[in-house]
């Protein structure tokens, strides 16, 4: 038997057929007999047809790999697809089982799945993190069109941005689920933590942005602030956009209420930061019955305890060279251990003070609290006179310009060393008629008027509109002094006790003395080298400007308090003959003050609620711990580029930020697996690993089905598969039963 191919033509067509036939002797004449007609096949099964009959013939076997049928020299490699790590990632998404969620929470689409739409735009944030443009020029380039059967047609801006507004929609209800989530996942907490970063924008920003220094050092950018809560694998549990000008107390502070009655965190330690360690945010946690761990502010430490014994070190001289810094260290770590502090490496040395009651009959402790609200009171009547100060020193600085004593505002503003921009800034408080004047100095240590918003006012030309603009301020600026006052009164109480325990980092102890020493130094030069300047001065010198180049350097360390500038009037004498009238500065420490200011380097004193019932070492191990949370903005930076953000809505940047948080929530399962598998792998290590295993698609010339293979894997891909228990994603055969064309 043997194959034979027919061609016939009609109405102006060809038409092919293949034929099985047998050849005969009929009436002595050779001839062929039809054994099966199988009409038009591809070229390759014909081929494959031809040598199975002669294999048969010749008595041989023939064998066919099943995922390689098909495969011939002329097939292309109609495309080359990312694979393996979307794969992996995709393998986490389907194990917290976030599409049966996402489909759940929401709204349905006829067309396509709208869970596998956000399935991939996590996926992107996690391994091609970019903007909702480039990822639908993303999506055809890699295997999650077949793997999660999402046409990249349907994948397009319009559906994105509605898929968007569902995401906004629906993050309420999926942060009230996650817990959940998590403990049926046998994931049950044993801490929670919370911090606050921020983010900026490329543009104009959404409608919270508000123009501000970022915690990444840009000066000017339009921002937000974020506040995430997280367990202690990095999981993220709530996130929250506020706006980039709230204080980090003030922000944590707002989730905490929304967070109170919450059944999950019964009983489990909440860790803070130092900022939740003031008074206000003390009374907060409390309210809340949370189990809280903090730090103490250190210009309150003495509020709670004068145990700390920070003493022994005062006398202490360091060798403070860089060759020195191990011999610094070891001694400083050997007199902790003469003070019988519990050693638990050599990092950390802890002191377990228990359970104080903060009523203490302790003179000197009722002193300390009483200093303490005394400071507290001073910087709050200093903060809230802004107003008043900005309106003396326009008149100030009005009256010096009338009486001719600079010539213009640029002499005045190099004179007194403010920019000319902040100089006319003032000036223009003196747009107002007089009587607004007159009413903002009478209300301004009562109520707080932030620049910004009086600014606001200035824009007005007519006086009538500024007096009914003012008008309406103040009611609101009095309605919400007066509302801030009410809250205060009735807030939490403070927690009767409170467990305490301080630890000690010997090198920090000794990175602190060495950073403050090298400020003082760096001062002294700065005042040699003016005082060089001032020596060789070519015509007046005033004194408070003069003044005024050194406070700012102090104002930089924060040094003001800790230092005495005098200036002592000196004649130079000119190359002309002339003499100018100059000064010579004198820079002083203060002892007692430069003591003080250094007294707790390398102390924390930790404040815990009452119900902990951990040891002191625990407690500091714990809250040493929380660079998990820290971590965890590092990877949304870093790896899964949070920042900067190309969108512009409320809405829709808080949909791309929980599009983040649940790639964060991938990412973190990835290194959780990896780490039980004693893999140590970072997301994005593991991700520039599996990048370059890709899916080959083929696909028969002229026609013919999609053929699939994965490119041969390498001996590192292959152990994070056998750790991941993976290993399937680079077998060819189940890669193929798993694909949709």
């Amino acid at each position: 038997m043997h194959i034979r191919t027919c061609t016939t033509r009609g109405k102006n067509k060809t038409y092919r057929y293949v034929q099985i036939v047998q050849s005969i002797r009929r009436n002595g004449t050779t001839t062929q007999r039809i054994i099966a007609n199988l009409g038009d096949l591809p070229d390759q099964t014909v081929e494959n047809l031809k040598l199975a009959l002669r294999a048969s013939r010749e008595g041989k076997a023939l064998v066919v790999a099943p995922d390689c049928a098909g495969l011939s020299d002329s097939s292309k490699v109609e495309a080359n697809l990312r694979y393996l790590d979307v794969a992996v990632m995709l393998h986490m998404w389907r194990h917290w089982r976030l599409d049966e969620m996402m489909a759940d929470l929401l709204p349905p689409s006829e067309s396509v799945s709208v869970a596998d739409v956000v399935a991939a735009l996590t996926l992107q944030r996690c391994v091609a993190p970019g903007s909702k443009l480039y990822a639908q020029r993303w999506l055809p380039t890699t295997a999650l069109p077949e793997l999660l059967e999402l046409p990249p047609e349907r994948f397009n801006n319009s559906r994105l941005h509605r898929v968007l507004d569902g995401v906004f929609a629906a993050t309420p209800t999926l942060q009230q689920r996650l817990p959940a989530l998590y403990q049926d996942h046998g994931c049950a907490p044993s801490a929670f933590f919370i911090d606050v970063t921020d983010t900026y924008f490329e543009g104009r920003g959404c409608e919270q942005a508000e123009r501000h220094r970022t915690k990444a050092g840009h000066r000017n950018k339009w921002s937000i602030g974020i506040v995430l809560l997280a367990n202690e694998r990095g999981y993220p549990l709530r996130w929250q956009v506020v706006s980039s000008k709230t204080k980090d107390h003030l922000a944590m502070g707002g989730m905490v209420d929304a967070l109170k009655g919450q059944d999950w965190l019964r009983g489990i330690p909440f860790v803070c930061d130092r900022a939740m360690g003031r008074e206000s945010s003390l009374r907060k946690l409390h309210g809340c019955g949370l189990h809280f761990l903090t730090a103490a502010p250190r210009n309150t430490i003495e509020t709670y305890t004068m145990a700390v014994p920070h003493r022994a070190f005062s006398a202490l001289t360091l060798e403070g060279t860089d060759e020195a810094y191990e011999r610094d260290v070891t001694l400083i770590a050997q007199t902790a251990r003469e003070l019988q502090l519990q050693e638990v490496d050599e990092k950390l040395f802890v002191l377990d003070l228990g359970v104080v009651a903060l009523n203490q009959d302790d003179d000197q402790d009722k002193a300390a609290q009483a200093g303490s609200r005394k400071s507290l009171a001073k910087q709050k009547k200093k903060r809230t006179g802004d107003i008043v100060a900005c309106l003396r020193l326009a008149l100030q600085l009005r009256g010096q310009l009338d009486s001719g004593k600079y010539p213009s505002q640029a002499a005045l503003a190099r004179a007194i060393g403010l920019s000319r921009a902040r100089v006319t800034q003032i000036l223009n408080v003196l747009r107002l008629p007089p009587d607004i004047q007159q009413r903002l100095l009478a209300c301004g240590h009562e109520v707080r008027i932030p620049e910004c918003r009086l600014r606001r006012v200035l824009k007005e030309h007519d006086h009538g509109r500024q007096r009914e603009m003012l008008g309406d301020l103040l009611a609101d600026l009095i309605t919400q002094h007066n509302e801030n006052e009410n809250e205060a009164e009735e807030s939490e109480p403070l927690p009767e006790r409170l467990h305490l325990v301080v630890y000690f980092n010997p090198q920090v102890f000794v990175d602190k003395r060495r950073r403050a020493q090298k400020h003082v130094d760096g001062l002294y030069r700065f005042v040699d080298e003016l005082n060089a300047e001032l020596a060789r001065a070519r015509k007046r010198r005033e004194e408070e400007p003069t003044r005024r180049k050194i406070m700012r350097q102090l104002e930089r360390y924060d040094y003001t308090n800790a230092f005495e500038v005098s200036l002592e009037p000196i004649t130079v004498k000119t190359n002309t003959g002339a003499q100018v009238d100059s000064f010579r500065c004198e820079l002083r420490l203060n002892p007692e003050q430069w003591s003080r200011r250094r007294r707790y380097d390398g102390f924390v004193l930790l404040l815990g609620s009452a119900e902990l019932t951990q040891s002191g070492e625990q407690l500091a191990l714990l809250y040493r711990n929380k660079d998990v949370i820290e971590k965890d903005f590092q990877t949304i930076k870093s790896v899964i580029k949070l920042r900067p953000i190309y969108s512009y809505t409320d809405p829709k940047v808080q949909a791309h930020l929980t599009l983040c948080m649940l790639a964060l929530l991938l990412c973190r399962t990835l290194e959780q697996k990896l780490k039980h598998a004693n893999v140590a792998l970072s997301a994005s290590a593991c991700h520039e690993i599996l990048a370059t295993c890709h899916l080959n698609r083929m696909k028969q010339r002229p026609a013919g089905r999609a053929i699939y293979s994965v490119t041969q894997a390498t001996t590192a891909q292959h152990e994070i598969l056998r750790a991941l228990e993976l290993g399937h994603l680079s077998d060819d055969k189940a890669v193929a039963l798993a694909l949709n064309p």
